[in-house]
């Protein structure tokens, strides 16, 4: 597994000539990998709330703002059940979406394997009421259509030990095009595939390490993540991430106890954006609980 994860690595540092901003970024989802695979709906034995807020390039006017709501619990030894709701404001665009998910687990004394499948609709709207005065008499507007909405499915699997994992997921299957001209060729709404994987280690101090990869694709653009986390406690992580050697950034999670965890992100381009705005700040806050027999509070690494 150590072979097949640094071969990972490897790849993901291959191929980094490609950059696009893709699907909503996250940071955060090295502490909820249900934002981006729907797998891992119920792989804990537990039932978990979180909410995540990420705003890139603070300060930035129309610069991108992302709101998630997930909500997962686990369903006997092999199921388990998702939900996210998710809002994303970028410039005059406001996009919300709903997904309902449902995974299955083969359990072994060591490793979990999860399939996942899951289904939703989004809603877009754009808002030409923010636009300057002249650019609403430009004839590329004529067939403006300010709201529509769309399904659409995905799926995802995932292995899981206790020292590493591999996930691969595609959220959307569905490639959906924009109806209006503005935004018909940004990419947003087409098929995404996700590959992450991490391996945990020990390192220093006795404490644990964590590497971890996350590639994008979309058609021909590829994003990639590279990042480590260092358990300063058990209860107290820090680590840093560069996504695409264009931006890099600082992150923390504190374990407050079985039910309540805190996650925050700091980030910053290394490209001129980097003089324009108060860099990208996205901060998590997790809530746990154990309501059916069945179900216990875990470690969780991944």
């Amino acid at each position: 597994m150590i072979k097949a994860f640094f071969t990972i690595l490897i790849l993901a540092v291959s191929i980094q000539a490609a950059k696009a901003q893709l699907d909503p970024l996250y940071a955060q989802y090295h502490f909820n990998q249900y934002m981006i695979n729907p797998a891992y709906a119920g792989v804990y034995k537990s039932t978990t709330i979180a909410v995540n807020s990420r705003a890139q390039w603070f300060g930035l006017e129309g610069s991108p703002v992302t709101n998630t709501l997930t909500a997962m619990t686990s369903i006997g030894n092999s199921g388990g059940f998702g939900v996210r709701v998710m809002n994303d404001r970028i410039g005059i665009r406001n996009s919300n979406e709903f997904i309902a998910s449902g995974s299955y687990y083969i359990r072994s004394h060591l490793t979990t394997i999860g399939f996942g499948l899951q289904g939703g609709i989004t809603q877009v709207s754009n808002n030409l009421s923010k636009l300057e005065p002249e650019v609403l008499d430009d004839p590329v507007l004529d067939d403006f259509i300010p709201q529509y909405s769309f399904p659409n499915f995905g799926v995802g699997i995932m292995l899981q030990r206790f020292d590493y994992f591999v996930g691969l997921s595609i959220p959307r299957i569905l490639s959906e095009d924009a109806p209006d001209p503005v935004f018909q060729d940004n990419g947003r709404y087409q098929r995404h595939y996700y590959l992450s994987a991490g391996y945990r280690f020990t390192a220093v101090r006795s404490y644990d390490t964590k590497v971890q990869t996350l590639i994008r694709v979309l058609e021909d653009k590829i994003s990639v993540d590279l990042s480590g986390t260092y358990f300063i406690t058990p209860d107290l992580w820090a680590g840093a991430m560069v996504r695409d050697f264009s931006s890099f950034s600082f992150f923390g999670m504190l374990q407050i106890n079985d039910n309540y965890r805190i996650g925050y992100t700091f980030e910053l381009p290394t490209n001129n954006l980097i003089t324009t705005n108060f860099g990208t700040h996205e901060i998590t806050f997790s809530y746990t609980i154990t309501p059916f027999a069945d179900q216990v509070f875990e470690d969780r690494f991944f």
